[in-house]
């Protein structure tokens, strides 16, 4: 080849090379654009769906969450009843003053092991930087790959939505409906009914807990199908801290009722009483109204015991007002006594002796509920 093809084979070759440098970079600069863009559009019907699961999942936690803050209303109903029974409240305050110092001295500890945890977190951020420097190499190397599978995850958009708008539907139906919903309430409603003794009370407190404890776990199953397996969420977890904080609740009370009923009913029987004759009613709700000697007041009514025994020799919840009107006390149930049972009133002097109202003497009368 003479010297002049040699030079304008060059020259064409050169040319072509830097015409065709400017197409090749234009042609990567669209994809690398688009394909920054496409993940993100891609995965928002997920978000968005995801979202939506959790609001209904949500949802159903408060309504589940309110049935526990009611279990805990009773609770507290119950253990006030045991307090004014057994005069614990003075016990109950010592062991509070005992409790905020065991957990200030628990605080301070913690403090301590945040501080080394922290610094072991500085060291761990280090580390985790360098290693992001190296996924971002890794990550590129991955664009020229996903380019081809965006393309084949567009087609399939268009079909996959048709089928988000169909199952939508039946997964929100799928949790628990309105009537659904009363239904629970008045099933937990019924626990009560007919329990008038504090053991009794406590045992439905528990069956109610059992119920609850249902109704979480069912909703724990949808949201592994539905959000995740792996999906921590904060309502489920406040959830789980309430149904076993309650749960405790009751087997204190439990463990305090059966302490102190054993030595109430040992006193009681150990007293010289005046048995007054039998008495039938048929109100569920009677309240029986007893009449002193001298004047009296809620005060004076307060430092009294007033129980009342079923036929088991336990407890019933009852609650002693002063009627100033008629210068009585009543004996009021708390719940409805049960029908064709029957019970013991006693009236006591209180067992603390610095809380005495001047009694001659104990006085017990049965009655029956026809």
């Amino acid at each position: 080849m003479n010297s002049n093809w040699k030079k304008i084979f060059a020259t064409v070759s050169t040319a072509a090379f830097i015409s065709a440098a400017p197409v090749t970079v234009m042609a990567e600069k669209p994809d690398h654009a688009g394909k920054g863009n496409n993940p993100t559009m891609e995965m928002q019907p997920v978000d968005v769906k995801t979202e939506r699961f959790t609001e209904i999942a949500e949802k159903r936690a408060e309504t589940i969450l309110d049935r526990l803050e009611r279990i805990e209303e009773g609770n507290e109903q119950i253990e006030d009843r045991l307090e004014d029974y057994f005069d614990l409240e003075e016990d109950s305050e010592d062991d509070a003053d005992e409790d905020d110092e065991d957990t200030s001295d628990e605080d301070e500890d913690s403090a301590d092991e945040d501080e080394d945890a922290s610094d072991e977190d500085e060291d761990s951020a280090d580390e985790d930087e360098d290693a992001s420097d190296e996924d971002e190499d890794s990550a590129d190397e991955d664009e020229d790959a996903s380019d081809e599978d965006e393309d084949s995850a567009d087609e399939d958009e268009d079909a996959s939505d048709e089928d988000e708008d169909t199952s939508d539907e039946e997964d929100e139906e799928e949790l628990v409906s309105e009537e659904e919903e009363q239904a629970e309430d008045e099933e937990l409603a019924r626990m009560d009914e007919g329990i008038d003794s504090l053991s009794g009370k406590l045992g439905a407190q528990s069956n109610k807990l059992d119920a609850i404890e249902k109704q979480i776990s069912t909703l724990k199953d949808w949201i592994s199908k539905k959000v995740s397996t792996e999906t921590e969420l904060d309502f489920m977890q406040e959830l789980d801290e309430e149904l076993l904080e309650h749960r405790q609740e009751v087997l204190q009370l439990e463990e305090l009722l059966n302490e102190n009923q054993e030595e109430v009913k040992d006193k009681v029987e150990e007293e010289d009483k005046e048995t007054f004759a039998d008495k039938e009613s048929t109100d569920e709700h009677k309240a029986w109204s007893v009449q002193f000697s001298s004047s009296m007041n809620q005060e004076k009514a307060d430092t009294l015991n007033f129980f009342v025994f079923d036929e088991n020799m336990e407890l019933v919840s009852v609650d002693a007002v002063y009627d100033a009107e008629n210068d009585v006390v009543d004996v009021i149930p708390d719940q409805p006594y049960a029908k064709g049972e029957q019970y013991t009133l006693v009236i006591a002097q209180s067992f603390d002796q610095q809380k005495n109202v001047s009694l001659k003497h104990a006085v017990q009368m049965n009655f029956t509920i026809n």
